[in-house]
């Protein structure tokens, strides 16, 4: 089959004749997948090669069930699906919270210990996946995903209608967040983003921008949503925040970052990490755009035939002067 493979740091190959998943275990189900998104997180695995290597990459999908193994129940070959990309136990304590993104015992994670979606087929246990309605597309059903991170950092924060959010980063992540703070009433939306291609498609979905950020309200934002990872942001993040404020934490980076305690101290900055989402949030995304309260084909700016997905995929995103956001590998 057709596969993305990463060998090693910065080496990624595509492969014409990767071996099809075989073998299906108990209770799963092998997917012909459709389209696949490029994902941050596939990005900083390519750049610093934190995954297990080689792998397929890719986790934000959408595509068929063409063949089902023993047990499985209530699905059917060529039921239209996407899917939970992290594998969790559903024992420990946080998963009987509903909050699986947190589960002590993690299974496996697709394109991170076991190989994903950026091939033709992918192999992955039913309870994982998720129906995608007629009425949705595959490419919508491949965006499911990043958006679920943007709801859960949202959710996670605790703001309120009158408060102020800044958005740092305009990426996927970011427009995420920034639609997420629109479901929960929130009217004073800013956003940070030195790529205009970027900042032009946060402004056109409600974000505002402006100068002075600490000194908004006279005080400062009561929350930034720092959807880009980098030292840089978290610096500034700190800086900006009113004193007392939230700082929720969702781009990932994966070097050390100093950062001045003493600063969140005597500010009494709030610091929230938002890891992923819960199964229950993912599934609720798939409501709301079929409710058509979220829109996400602004986002979706490149499709991409999986054959070119290196050059007009990864390298696009990774240049200075990126004119993209989400980049789908048509598989």
């Amino acid at each position: 089959m057709k596969a993305l493979v990463l060998k090693a740091k910065e080496q990624l190959t595509y492969i014409t004749d990767y071996p099809e998943p075989t073998s299906l275990k108990d209770r799963e189900v092998l997917i012909r997948v459709k389209y696949c998104g490029i994902c941050g997180s596939d990005l900083e695995a390519y750049q610093y090669g934190k995954v297990l290597m080689p792998i397929i990459l890719g986790h934000e999908f959408a595509g068929d069930i063409v063949e089902l193994g023993p047990g499985v129940e209530g699905w059917a070959i060529g039921d239209r699906v996407t899917a939970y990309p992290g594998q969790f136990c559903g024992k420990c304590f946080y998963c009987q919270q509903g909050q699986e993104n947190l589960c002590k015992n993690i299974i496996n994670g697709l394109g991170i210990t076991i190989n994903g979606a950026l091939a033709e087929y992918v192999k992955i246990p039913a309870n994982y996946i998720c129906k995608l309605p007629k009425e949705l597309s595959y490419q919508e059903g491949a965006i499911v995903e990043p958006l679920s991170v943007g709801y859960h950092g949202v959710n996670l924060s605790g703001i309120q209608p009158a408060d102020t959010a800044v958005v740092l980063g305009a990426g996927t992540i970011g427009l995420s967040t920034i639609q997420a703070l629109k479901l929960r009433g929130i009217k004073e939306i800013y956003v940070i983003e030195p790529n205009a291609f970027n900042r032009n498609i946060a402004l056109q979905l409600g974000a505002k921008e402006t100068i002075r950020l600490n000194r908004l309200n006279k005080i400062g934002p009561d929350f930034v949503f720092d959807c880009a990872g980098f030292p840089t942001t978290y610096k500034k993040d700190i800086n900006i925040v009113r004193n007392g404020g939230t700082v929720v934490l969702l781009g990932i980076h994966f070097e050390l970052t100093p950062i001045s305690f003493l600063q969140l101290i005597t500010k009494e900055v709030n610091l929230k990490g938002s890891f992923g989402y819960t199964f229950q949030e993912f599934k609720t995304i798939i409501r709301l755009l079929l409710q058509g309260k979220i829109h996400p084909k602004s986002m979706i700016t490149k499709i991409v035939p999986l054959s070119n997905i290196i050059k007009e995929g990864f390298q696009a995103l990774l240049h200075p002067d990126r004119q993209a956001v989400k980049i789908l590998a048509k598989i």
